[in-house]
């Protein structure tokens, strides 16, 4: 270590000076990782903001739900609504449900080419009701059995 004219080491005779320097902590660069997890921080922030948004959503429908739950309970303890279906209207649906017709089936998806389910082939064709052995590559129409 050097000494300057006061006697002083350098380093204390700079303090001593008036001089100031930015402590060495300061002065040093941040490492990369800690750039980086600032930089990852900062990214998520407006994500965080938004889980905190849904968070406060949930506990206000959780809150809701035990109102309702609640309400639900008084009110059949009081009377006024029926704790379950009575049989004769349960039997109705029943019968309103069987009376009904069956809904209609899907409609056929029409004859087209379309990708190869097996792979082989960039196209196959599609006649309706079942996968033919025609097919293409490239625009070249060929056969290939199934």
């Amino acid at each position: 270590m050097q000494s300057s004219a006061t006697g002083l080491p350098d380093r204390l005779s700079a303090c001593s000076s008036g001089a100031r320097r930015a402590p060495p902590w300061r002065a040093v660069e941040q490492p990369k990782g800690r750039k980086l997890a600032a930089n990852q921080s900062a990214a998520l922030q407006p994500y965080a903001q938004a889980k905190m948004n849904v968070d406060r959503a949930i506990a206000t429908i959780d809150r809701a739900k035990a109102d309702v739950t609640n309400e639900v309970a008084r009110l059949r303890e009081s009377g006024k609504t029926p704790a379950a279906r009575p049989a004769a209207t349960a039997e109705r649906a029943a019968q309103v449900e069987a009376a009904s017709p069956p809904p209609p089936p899907p409609p056929p998806v029409p004859a087209q080419w379309a990708a190869d389910p097996h792979g082989r082939h960039q196209h196959r064709y599609w006649d309706g009701a079942r996968w033919t052995e025609h097919v293409a590559n490239d625009g070249v129409a060929s056969v290939d059995p199934l």
